[in-house]
Order: C-alpha cells, then structure tokens, then sequence
C-alpha cells in the first residue's frame, strides 16, 4: 500500500479537472469517494498528480471486447458495486476503483498501453472511451462530471504516446458564450438547456421562479402602498422600478451564465449563482 502524505487540498488546487479533497482522502461520507478499502490518494505514487477525477451514474467501467462480447462487472443494477466507481486520471496513468463490500474492484491504465481515446455525450450524461493495444475498449460513463469528459480525453490523448492529439478528436465540442448569455437574459434556465448542463437549468429554474414570486409579492403590496401615498403616480413608478429589478436579476443571470461557458469550454466546472442558491453543495456521495 502506497503512502501519501501530500496533502489532499493542495493535490485537488494543482489538479486541471474539478475535484474536493475528501474524493482523494476519505473513503465514506457527505463528500467521500464511498470506496470501502483505500482512499482514491493510495492508489498514487509518492510524486504522481491527479488530474481529472469522473465519477460513473452507476454502471461503473463496460468492457467492450474485440470479438463481440460486453461485460459490466461493477454495475451496481447486476449486482455487481455496491456504492460507487471512479476513474482517477494523473500524470502518471489511469486508475479506475470500484466500491465493494467484499473489496474494492482496481483496474490500472497505462498510457503507453493505450491506442484509443473518444468521447461521446447525450443530452445529460458523458461517456469517455479507452481502447488499449488488444482492442478491448472500456467504456466509462459520467452525469456529475460530464462537463469534464472533453478536456479529460484531450488529456489522455496528450499523455498516450499511441494516440494522436488531435486524431478522434470530435468537432463542435464547445459553446458560444454569446448564446448562452443571451438566452439566460431572456429565461435564464435556457443558458443551461444550450450548453447541456440540465442539473444546472433545474437549479436556475427553481431559483429564478422562487425571485419571480417574490418579486410578484411585493409589488402587489407596493402597488397598494404607492397608490395610497403617490395616487396616480405611485403604481407607476414602483412598476418601472420593479421592471428596472426584474432586468437586473436577468443580465445578472446573463454575465454568471457568460463566465460559466467560458469555463466549460476549457473543461472547467463552475457555476457561481447556481451554486450559491444550492449552498455549494453537490450530490450526496454517500
């Protein structure tokens, strides 16, 4: 068993991919990796960087041979992992760890032995592609982390001398901040639909309905108020400066969803507004 001493934050600060250093160190809890042997940090080297964390949806690693056949030995639906599947890419290679009671499931990839790198994605999950020198091709499937999938292959793909950097490289892979920003200026959920983060949109939606009938409340009640101390004049005022508000929030939404695509685009998660209205928390991970 490998000892790591380094610490967990400064490894996950230096790291390109997104990643909280319970992930590295702990093996259960709120932001533990829910791994029952070893932490992800025992797996690497005394002087080896993590990189790019991606935690499974719960299928784990499919194996997908060269003669025909598939195999999904940690999907917990088949009664295979009990809790969860990560795949831990470094400078150094690539470690997939599968939780089990019985003892966690190790499989270990070095780039020299890698031929192959893809990535595919749906409308909310990402699934990253390694084939190695046999022709076997494993299959890794994410929904947390699925924004981090494209800069990941382009990682490994730098890192495996056998693999061309630019050679399955899919085209269109990144979005107009533009676009994004403006649809968010007109609902802003819409920005997440367009760059395909729909956790994110859900997240915009409830928060943005919660400011529409919050707004909704107090103008009805400063509409009364004005009335009586402005009559006439008063409900309009208060209307225009409730509109002036009501724009403010949106070009809000509008910049925030502008800085979220940007960093997408460079592999980066990051959701400031949307995280603050969930409390920076992420899903459960125990």
């Amino acid at each position: 068993m490998v000892v790591d001493e380094r610490d967990p934050a400064a490894l996950t600060d230096a790291a390109a991919g997104e990643m909280e250093p319970a992930h590295l160190s702990e093996l259960d809890g709120w932001r533990g990796t829910c791994l029952h042997d070893r932490p992800l940090m025992a797996y690497l080297q005394p002087d080896e960087r993590p990189e790019y964390l991606l935690r499974s949806i719960g299928t784990g690693i499919e194996i997908r041979r060269r003669d025909g056949t598939e195999e999904r030995p940690d999907d917990v639906d088949d009664g295979g992992s009990t809790r969860r599947q990560f795949l831990l890419i470094t400078d150094r290679g690539i470690h997939y760890v599968a939780g089990h009671e019985d003892g966690d499931s190790v499989r270990e990839f070095d780039y020299d032995d890698v031929v192959g790198v893809d990535w595919e994605e749906s409308l909310t999950t990402a699934t990253l592609s390694i084939t190695d020198g046999t022709g076997t091709t494993y299959r890794f499937r994410t929904n947390p982390d699925a924004s981090a999938v494209p800069a990941a292959a382009d990682y490994v793909r730098e890192r495996a001398p056998a693999v061309d950097p630019a050679g399955s490289r899919a085209p269109d892979r990144t979005w107009s901040p533009l676009v994004a920003a403006g649809l968010s200026a007109l609902f802003p959920p819409l920005g997440y639909v367009y760059t395909r983060e729909l956790w994110v949109a859900v997240a915009a939606l409830i928060r943005i309905v919660i400011a529409y009938v919050v707004l909704a409340v107090v103008y009805v009640i400063g509409v009364l108020i004005s009335g009586v101390i402005l009559p006439g004049i008063g409900p309009l005022l208060y209307t225009l400066a409730l509109v002036a508000t009501l724009v403010y929030v949106h070009v809000g939404y509008a910049r925030e969803t502008y800085a979220d695509t940007v960093a997408l685009n460079e592999g980066r998660r990051e959701h400031g507004v949307v995280d603050d209205a969930l409390g920076g928390l992420e899903e459960a991970d125990g």
